[in-house]
């Protein structure tokens, strides 16, 4: 552990901030490290996004919130293609949401979506 801590003060570089995983708990930096995040548009600020999702997406050329709610793209190596269009919209939404007193939605049709409680079989008679 020693060892690893003088490794990374050696190679510190201020102009390189490190990488978020967007579950962080930062203490006391808690607001610099969100003000880092919204400088960089950081992908990791995508509601529901996993780690791996936001690396994938980077793999792809897709770098920022920006980046994903104006992609032009369809599908993501690796990815399936719902969790792609459902990244993108909600990165657009919120985009579209800053500075608005109530932020923007879109209401998602539960029988199309294929999740939750319309994951369960037909009502049976018995």
């Amino acid at each position: 552990m020693r060892k690893a801590f003088v490794e990374q003060q050696a190679n510190f570089d201020a102009a390189r901030p490190p990488e978020f995983a967007g579950l962080e708990e930062f203490g006391r930096w808690s607001t610099h490290a969100k003000n880092l995040m919204e400088t960089q548009d950081h992908l990791c600020r995508v509601a529901n996004i996993r780690t791996v999702q936001f690396k994938k997406l980077h793999d792809a050329g897709i770098k920022t919130m920006t980046d994903l709610a104006t992609s032009s793209l369809t599908s993501i190596p690796k990815m399936k293609q719902e969790t792609f269009a459902t990244l993108k919209q909600q990165a657009r939404l919120q985009i579209e949401s800053k500075g608005l007193s109530q932020p923007k939605f879109e209401v998602i049709n539960p029988q199309l979506a294929g999740f939750g409680l319309t994951m369960l079989p037909p009502p049976s008679p018995l």
